[in-house]
């Protein structure tokens, strides 16, 4: 894929995310860039976004129990 297409994936994407509200940030951006291109599988990516979801889902418990409790 020419760098053009993974450029034009991007936009694309930034643009339907900006249309429902949300932003994609430039690191976002990146990982994007890196799975197309192939330096990143897309297996290993997903991990990555799965585990960071699973951290701050963690810390946004602890944070209302806390909330909660005091």
């Amino acid at each position: 894929m020419s760098n053009k297409d993974i450029q034009k994936i991007i936009d694309e994407t930034a643009f339907s995310m900006e249309v429902e509200g949300f932003v994609l940030t430039s690191d976002e951006k990146e990982d994007i860039k890196k799975v197309l291109s192939g330096e990143v599988p897309f297996a290993d990516q997903l991990k990555k976004y799965i585990d960071n979801a699973k951290r701050i889902g963690k810390t946004a418990k602890e944070t209302k129990y806390a909330e909660v409790t005091e």
